[in-house]
């Protein structure tokens, strides 16, 4: 549910420091992530550094890309935690077990965090994806009504000189149902191509946890802690929409590349 709401929020601040201080303003959002293992939010404390803390997580990143012209700067609470310490002891992306240690450990929140990032860094654009197809299925909480499942974003880059490109959308789902989606490659390079999804596959049953952080040679997805599928299609030059079906509670990244 934090993953529908962060969407609101922000775009009704946005909306609000519009309103009060003019269309030209700069938003940056110190420490999101703060207060979710507080005792008021148990129902994040059961998932924290899990899948799900990894799918509130994008979410607020997606929705400052929907809002990139007045969002400019994000700060997230926090990168780095140490075993034993009471500052941000259990919170990080990252943990040591001690400031000494040149071992490094990762939870689910960074797991995703690294794949998205990887895309970001290796694009030369980015933009929201707007969705019109199912909604939530809660239609008891008047104002998540109009909420779609998908929330997404697609980041494009080319190699100088050539042909050669890639394009990537990220879809979290959001909705506790499989979703059959089309995705739009109307933009690439009418060329044979092939897309490639990997599914995380996100869970409330399952608590986070940390592992040994991969070499940074190891190819996405990195295999834990949050369990992911593969799936890959033959694109042809003529077709407009590639077909996947999006696994409920997950983060997927569709990659095509010519």
């Amino acid at each position: 549910m934090a993953s529908y709401t962060t969407y609101l929020i922000l775009k009704n601040i946005t909306k609000y420091l519009k309103a009060e201080f003019g269309e030209n303003i700069e938003i940056w959002i110190s420490e999101y992530n703060v207060g979710l293992k507080s005792s008021s939010t148990s129902y994040l404390r059961e998932v924290a550094n899990g899948g799900m803390h990894g799918l509130f997580t994008i979410s607020h990143i997606f929705s400052a890309i929907s809002n990139e012209a007045t969002i400019k700067v994000m700060f997230y609470h926090a990168l780095l935690s140490v075993n034993g310490t009471a500052w941000d002891s259990n919170s990080g992306m990252v943990r040591l077990s001690s400031l000494q240690s040149q071992s490094a450990y990762i939870n689910g929140v960074s797991q995703l965090f690294a794949h998205v990032n990887a895309v970001a860094r290796n694009s030369s654009t980015m933009s929201s994806v707007e969705h019109s197809g199912e909604k939530i299925p809660f239609t008891d909480v008047p104002f998540m009504a109009n909420l779609t499942c998908l929330q997404a974003a697609v980041f494009f880059s080319e190699s100088r000189g050539s042909n050669d490109g890639q394009m990537t959308y990220i879809v979290i789902n959001r909705c506790p149902k499989s979703l059959e989606t089309s995705f739009d490659v109307n933009h690439s390079v009418a060329v044979d191509r092939q897309a490639i999804l990997v599914s995380y596959i996100c869970s409330t049953d399952e608590p986070g946890r940390w592992v040994p952080m991969p070499n940074p040679e190891v190819p996405f997805p990195w295999p834990e802690p949050v369990p992911s599928e593969t799936s890959k299609q033959s694109v042809a030059a003529s077709k407009k929409h590639v077909q996947f079906n999006l696994p409920m509670f997950s983060l997927n990244v569709m990659t095509l590349t010519w």
